[in-house]
């Protein structure tokens, strides 16, 4: 099996019940991101290289690693069930270092796996 998988052109809007909403946007082999809604609204990062293995027809496990502050993200994006788990070491070894781990309800989803 491909481990892999080349999801760009794909987009992904979800929403954590507690954080906000997010739109994720995959191209070039690259992924980038923005806070819609919420308390992080107008955060974003671009240009990170991601990593994503399907797993099942309708489940995406995806990672990357965000150059400018060294945070990992990763997500198993089930599309049959309607959600985003999510595991991410945020801004890691500093004072505003956070471990998030949450589910979010996805909105809208474009899928377009090469």
């Amino acid at each position: 099996m491909k481990q892999n998988k080349n999801l760009d052109g794909s987009s992904f809007t979800y929403t954590y019940p507690e954080l906000g909403t997010v739109r994720i946007d995959f191209y070039n082999g690259l992924l980038k991101y923005e806070w819609i809604a919420g308390p992080h609204n107008g955060t974003k990062g671009d240009g990170s290289t991601y990593m994503a293995k399907k797993i099942n027809e309708n489940t995406y496990f995806i990672n990357w690693l965000e150059n400018s502050n060294s945070s990992f993200v990763t997500l198993v994006i089930d599309m049959h069930r309607g959600v985003v788990h999510a595991s991410a070491l945020i801004n890691p070894r500093t004072d505003g270092e956070m471990v998030l781990f949450h589910d979010a309800d996805i909105a809208t989803y474009t899928l377009k796996e090469h």
